[in-house]
């Protein structure tokens, strides 16, 4: 793995916390985007990460690709979306979510996975879908280790009511 691409949209704040192994474990590293622009904390290129924790104002939404290209909805991605009364509140102060495995979904407050219960995000065709707080392009890659962008921008209208 190589040099992560981010992705920043203007005005936009949160810390991200990597770890090395699923359920939070191994290797930690962590990263501040800033709204006046600008990203400061430990350097990711090159590490495999395969859990995350985002914290950050309600609105805000991390995706992580597989893709450099063009066309990287078509490919695999996760988004993550910081959404009120989701998740937990982290000791800065702001909501936060917890991906206990990159590939798998918990609730977004979960410490740890489990492997029993599995279930795979929600799968959508655009970004604009938004179904839960997490949902994506899985299409049959793993994203554990394998990302090479980061998205980081806000939603500021509300997700789409459940039918």
């Amino acid at each position: 793995m190589s040099e992560i691409v981010w992705v920043i949209a203007p005005q936009t704040r949160c810390d991200l916390h990597f770890w090395s192994g699923i359920n939070f474990s191994g290797e930690h590293r962590e990263v501040q985007i800033h709204p006046a622009g600008g990203r400061q904390g430990d350097k990711i290129d090159g590490f495999p990460f395969q859990s995350v924790a985002v914290s950050g104002p309600v609105g805000t939404r991390v995706i992580f690709a597989l893709s450099l290209q063009d066309d990287w909805e078509a490919r695999p991605w996760r988004a993550v979306e910081i959404r009120k009364g989701l998740g937990y509140m982290a000791k800065t102060g702001m909501q936060a979510v917890r991906v206990p495995d990159l590939d798998w979904v918990e609730p977004p407050d979960a410490r740890r996975s489990n492997p029993e219960f599995e279930v795979g995000f929600p799968e959508v065709k655009s970004m604009d879908e938004r179904p839960e707080w997490t949902y994506g392009n899985g299409a049959g890659a793993p994203l554990k280790g394998r990302v090479v962008s980061i998205r980081v921008d806000r939603v500021e209208r509300p997700a789409p009511k459940k039918k």
